[in-house]
């Protein structure tokens, strides 16, 4: 519709009707001028969720909400959400803005002190 690049995690490519432009992996970085996006993948709400990392601001899809993590769906795995969150989103500075893809905005350092589910993923104390 926009004529932009289109991308995803391979993991997720049968949910959609048409293929990708690019097909992206853990640890992507994408130019857009003078912003650099490194790319995460958290599987676990889909097995080909990520996440984009733009300096100091995480758009992180429905991997965490503010308070909370996304909804389960049939092909969520949420062992494997905890420890994207554990393993990917927890390293990040915690001044770290979050923007999930429903509600708020919120920060690393507010869901550490705050979302209960952050203990279960292994969260810093």
């Amino acid at each position: 519709m926009t004529g932009g690049e289109t991308g995803l995690h391979s993991a997720d490519a049968k949910q959609f009707l048409r293929s990708a432009d690019r097909y992206l992996i853990d640890g992507d970085e994408l130019d857009f001028g003078e912003f650099k996006v490194h790319v995460l993948h958290t599987p676990g709400h889909t097995p080909g969720s990520v996440c984009f990392v733009i300096a100091n601001h995480a758009f992180v899809g429905d991997t965490i909400l503010a308070g909370g993590i996304g909804r389960q769906m049939p092909e969520t795995d949420l062992r494997r959400q905890m420890m994207s969150i554990g393993t990917k989103l927890l390293r990040l500075p915690p001044s770290t803005a979050l923007y999930p893809g429903h509600g708020p905005a919120t920060s690393l350092e507010r869901e550490l002190a705050q979302n209960p589910i952050f203990r279960s993923a292994g969260a810093r104390t």
